[in-house]
């Protein structure tokens, strides 16, 4: 077990000279109170918690190996869903795809341990609010397939859902579609979405700051 290690700093500290790796894991990240600034608001906190894990994902490529897989397992309801995991790679260079994510209660973690455990307390989370995202080199012969699916836009699901067929008119922010225009209007006019489309312009401006 190595301390120390930095997240975004992955080839640094105890892994300068690590050998690559099968699996990459990130469970549960959040940034602690002592790295943001004071009296931040919400948004701010969910930019800074995004650009973490797009420098997570940025430093973590080198260490994977080619037929490898990051998983970086998250809740799945608000704000940690507002950090668009799936859209991390675009922002990390594009080393990693997006490959796909599962339910928690649909992978191996159950066999290790009762429940997820909290992003920050020793309390678990109801496994229903738990995903695991996973990422592969966008070059990967053995996810190829995968990558490709995600990128058509299957983004995750429920095995034991009932599958349904999405509408014609698609908000690719909110994940959500509708079988008419004027419904995607309604949508856009909402307050959850105009939340989500203002967070994603103060994202933008703080990659334009960033890049400059």
């Amino acid at each position: 077990v190595l301390g120390g290690v930095d997240a975004t700093r992955l080839s640094k500290g105890p892994l300068a000279r690590a050998e690559t790796f099968d699996r990459i894991l990130f469970n549960f990240p959040l940034l602690p109170l002592s790295a943001l600034k004071p009296r931040i608001g919400a948004t701010d906190v969910q930019i800074a918690n995004r650009a973490m894990l797009v420098e997570f994902l940025r430093a973590a490529a080198p260490l994977l190996r080619q037929d490898g897989l990051l998983m970086i397992a998250n809740k799945d309801c608000y704000p940690y869903s507002w950090w668009r995991l799936e859209s991390l790679p675009q922002w990390a260079g594009g080393k990693l795809a997006f490959v796909g994510a599962v339910p928690w209660q649909y992978t191996e973690y159950p066999s290790l341990y009762s429940g997820p455990c909290n992003v920050n307390r020793d309390a678990s989370v109801k496994p229903t609010d738990a995903v695991i995202f996973m990422f592969a080199h966008s070059d990967s012969k053995r996810f190829r397939l995968a990558v490709q699916s995600a990128r058509a836009g299957a983004f995750r699901g429920d095995p034991a859902r009932p599958l349904r067929e999405p509408g014609p008119f698609q908000c690719t922010l909110c994940h959500i579609s509708t079988l008419t225009e004027a419904d995607l209007r309604v949508h856009e006019a909402g307050k959850i979405h105009r939340k989500r489309a203002s967070l994603e312009k103060r994202w933008e401006d703080a990659l334009s700051r960033a890049a400059s």
